[in-house]
């Protein structure tokens, strides 16, 4: 354990558990935003130039909409987890490694699941693994 990796103290994870629930609060709302614009994006199309419609207005149009219900789900999910995390008494835990999260990764990501360390060792992992992946599909494509 590095010397920035320390327990959460308790009233730092009162704070950002206050933070935790207000982002949930905020990205609930977001997703709800969005999914509206999809919905009315979708039910006004009329074959028209769909580029001169989407220049007049500043709303998403339906497709980048649900790509943006993706991502902030997403978002939403993990601080649904952290939350999910402190009460269990688990937050602040890498959920890789186990070892203590350090303070300034929780300020500045407080939905984090992992330590950095371990964080950029998965995503070193996982883009290593791409090309045996596309490999072994092409393996078991007949030809």
């Amino acid at each position: 354990m590095s010397a920035t990796d320390v327990e959460v103290p308790r009233e730092i994870l009162s704070d950002l558990e206050e933070h935790l629930a207000e982002l949930r609060e905020s990205l609930d709302q977001r997703v709800d935003a969005l999914r509206e614009a999809a919905a009315e994006a979708f039910s006004t199309i009329d074959g028209s130039d769909l580029l001169d419609e989407a220049s007049l207005s500043a709303e998403p149009d339906g497709e980048t909409a649900l790509v943006l219900v993706e991502r902030t789900s997403r978002r939403l999910l993990d601080v649904e987890l952290a939350l999910a995390r402190v009460a269990r008494g688990t937050y602040g835990s890498c959920q890789q490694c186990g070892s203590a999260m350090s303070l300034e990764r929780l300020r500045a990501l407080p939905a984090a699941a992992t330590r950095f360390a371990c964080s950029a060792n998965s995503s070193v992992r996982s883009k290593r693994d791409l090309p045996m992946a596309a490999e072994t599909r092409m393996r078991k494509e007949p030809s």
